[in-house]
Parts: structure tokens; sequence; C-alpha cells
């Protein structure tokens, strides 16, 4: 069982570029390069800034275990990253930086910090498992030199592609501008079940 309300850092780095950026260092239950979960049973809370219940450098491979991950940080000021990218570190419940693969497991995810997610990875290949998640996060603004844009509370969070084959997945958002699946290239889906319940208010203007 973890409780976790640390703060996070946004380390300055630089590349082999000479391109100065920020990496941001956050607190987390788990955190290993590559990790694999076969059973056993994680109980969370992760209160800190950006802080995360689980969180793979690369690979997050779930084969089975219980979950139970109640998030409610909120997010970092924004900044840019490596690839130049301007965001923010936002807190979530499990997160992959490449690929998230999820074969089985029981999961129950509570998420209220703005930006928040339940699941975030790089890309997701869901073959099974039963997901239940409350949200209620507001999204976070992000000042860029000449416009704002969004970061928004969402189930699901993929910045790739997204395949799923099987599964029980039940959403329900009630914060502002809510979203069950943000996948930001392509969705595939081959099986599976989704319950989906958005109803939160719009923004205010920007």
């Amino acid at each position: 069982q973890f409780a976790l309300s640390g703060d996070t850092a946004l380390e300055v780095a630089t590349n082999a570029s000479a391109f100065v950026y920020v990496d941001p260092a956050y607190s987390c239950g788990v955190k290993a390069s590559n990790i694999v979960v076969n059973a056993g049973a994680f109980n969370m809370v992760v209160n800190g800034r950006a802080a995360t219940g689980m969180s793979a450098d690369n690979d997050l491979t779930v084969n089975g275990g219980l979950f139970r991950i109640a998030s409610t940080g909120a997010p970092t000021a924004a900044y840019t990253n490596e690839a130049r990218d301007v965001g923010v570190a936002a807190a979530a419940c499990l997160k992959a930086d490449r690929r998230l693969v999820v074969n089985g497991g029981d999961f129950a995810f509570s998420v209220s910090g703005a930006a928040g997610k339940g699941l975030s990875c790089g890309s997701l290949l869901l073959n099974g498992g039963s997901f239940d998640m409350d949200l209620s996060g507001a999204p976070a603004f992000v000042n860029h030199s000449n416009y704002f844009d969004l970061a928004y509370c969402a189930g699901i969070k993929c910045d790739g592609s997204a395949v799923v084959s099987n599964g029980t997945v039940v959403i329900r958002h009630t914060g502002v501008a809510g979203r069950g699946l943000s996948i930001d290239t392509n969705l595939v889906v081959a099986g599976g079940y989704f319950g989906i319940t958005v109803t939160g208010t719009n923004t205010t203007v920007y």
C-alpha cells in the first residue's frame, strides 16, 4: 500500500545537440525502465503534483493483479521537453512512456486532479482486464508563446495508437471538458466492452 504526496521537480537538462529542455522528476509508487506484473494487489493513493501510481520509462505489461489507485495530484507548470513539445506533466494511475500492454487484471481508478489520467501511454494494446474509472478533473491550460492549448483529464490517453481486442472498460467523467478516451493517432477496436459516461460542462473561452 502506497500513499504519495511529494512534489515534482522540473529538472533542466541538455542533450547532445546542446538543446536545453526540462525533464520532470515526479513521485511514483512503482517505477522502473520496464515493468511486468503477473499477479499481486496494489493499493495506492497519489496526491503529489504529477505523481503516478506505477510508471515505466519504456514498456509496462500487466497480465493480472488487483489495482486500486486514487489520484488527486495537480499538474506541473508548462515546460518544453526534449522533443521540443510544450506541455505539462500530469498525474496518472498507470503510465508507460512507450507501450502499455494489458492482458488481464482488475482495475479501479479515481482521478480528480486537473489533466489527470487513468492510463497514460505512448501506445496501448488492450487484450483483457476489467477497468472501472471515476474521473472529475478539469483540463489544464498550457500557455504557448502565442496561443493556449488544453491538457485534458482522460480515462485513457495515448500519444500514439491504441488497439483493443478484449476487456471491459467503464468510465464515468464529471469534470469540465472531460474525455473518456483520448487517442492522438489511430484507434482500432476488434472486441471488448466500453461503457463511457461524460457529463461535465464545457471550458471557459480561451
